[in-house]
């Protein structure tokens, strides 16, 4: 009997066919993206002519070391204040409503021209008598309204708005656990009875 086969040998390739079968490949690979390595090395000549290259080579060879003055200068307290200052003003940016804000600073930037345009006469428009023509001037009624609306929204207490801001959010599901669903059996009714009155109006002109 033949004995079972427990060595299996695996077919050598030879190298230079190997080779030559990568080649064939990779040439096809660079004809299936031609435009895009062509564009590739558009943008590395223009990086080179522009000196980037060499300023990459420069900061890798010198890595260690700008890593190591970047941890100098970030444990610095005054660095380690301002991140936590940038932290907490891109929070508050967060509360901002921008649709509400959008009308201010339409009002600000026409305050800032008024402003520039604004040139300064002796004898012309001052004094308290010119104070009191310009309170009759109903921009500057609207210009004061608007100030008193500010002032009265920086005397307001924050901790009650978040209170109240809690309790809308946690009253919203429980009013839309308890909204009336329409009954469609009503609509119904309203046909039921359009059609009994119109049946009943012959009968109406008749005893007439």
């Amino acid at each position: 009997m033949a004995k079972a086969t427990t060595v299996i040998r695996k077919l050598e390739i030879d190298p230079a066919e190997k080779r030559q079968n990568d080649l064939t490949e990779l040439e096809d690979v660079f004809l299936d993206n031609k435009e895009a390595i062509e564009s590739a090395v558009k943008l590395l000549g223009r990086i080179h002519e522009k000196g980037a290259l060499d300023i990459a080579h420069g900061a890798i060879g010198q890595s260690d070391k700008i890593l190591e003055r970047i941890v100098i200068a970030l444990d610095h307290p005054n660095v380690t204040q301002s991140l936590k200052n940038m932290l907490l003003l891109v929070e508050a940016l967060g509360t901002v409503k921008m649709a509400d804000l959008e009308p201010i600073v339409y009002k600000i930037n026409s305050s800032i021209e008024k402003v520039a345009d604004y040139e300064h006469v002796e004898g012309q428009g001052g004094g308290f008598a010119g104070l009191l023509r310009a309170l009759k001037d109903e921009q500057v009624i609207e210009g004061m309204n608007v100030l008193l609306a500010i002032v009265k929204g920086l005397g307001i207490n924050q901790e009650d708005i978040e209170e109240n801001q809690a309790m809308h959010e946690r009253s919203e599901p429980v009013n839309r656990r308890n909204a009336p669903k329409r009954r469609p059996a009503q609509g119904k009714w309203y046909m039921f009875a359009a059609g009994a009155l119109a049946c009943a109006l012959p009968l109406i002109w008749k005893r007439k």
